[in-house]
């Protein structure tokens, strides 16, 4: 099975009016659609894809003096991986993050896109995890992570 997983950053600026009367209708150098846009593709030992609305994320580190944390982090947009050994993975992004979503199931296939906007801080120190600032855990110390 593969995983096709995109991350989009909406420009609140972008006018797709501007778009249709002077490019065709597609973004142009000074009308951009996307801030930027995070991809990944997962296939090795993939079983099963699950979308979970609301979901709880469960932040895991070492902080620098070896002492181990486990934050909950709620209201999240998850996205499940369900490996072939049984063992599960998540990637996601805080609900206040996301403007929309899509997933398309195919026959081996799954593309999910995620679409969030652009007037709200957050924490990305993980690939494919998007914690919005207020939601961040005030029980993490950023400066002392590992």
């Amino acid at each position: 099975m593969l995983l096709k997983l995109h991350f989009y950053q909406l420009n609140s600026d972008f006018s797709q009016e501007h778009a249709d009367a002077h490019h065709q209708g597609e973004e142009s150098e000074n009308n951009i659609r996307y801030e930027w846009e995070d991809e990944f593709e997962i296939s090795q030992n993939l079983k099963n894809v699950t979308l979970v609305r609301n979901g709880i994320f469960h932040l895991q580190g070492q902080y620098k003096n070896g002492e181990v944390f486990n934050e909950e982090v709620p209201n999240m947009l998850l996205i499940q991986l369900e490996l072939t050994d049984g063992m599960i993975g998540e990637l996601g992004a805080s609900e206040s993050l996301v403007i929309d979503f899509k997933k398309e199931d195919f026959l081996e296939e799954t593309h999910i896109s995620i679409f969030l906007r652009d007037d709200a801080p957050f924490w990305n120190e993980m690939n494919g995890v998007f914690i919005a600032s207020k939601d961040f855990p005030k029980n993490v110390q950023l400066h002392d992570l590992d």
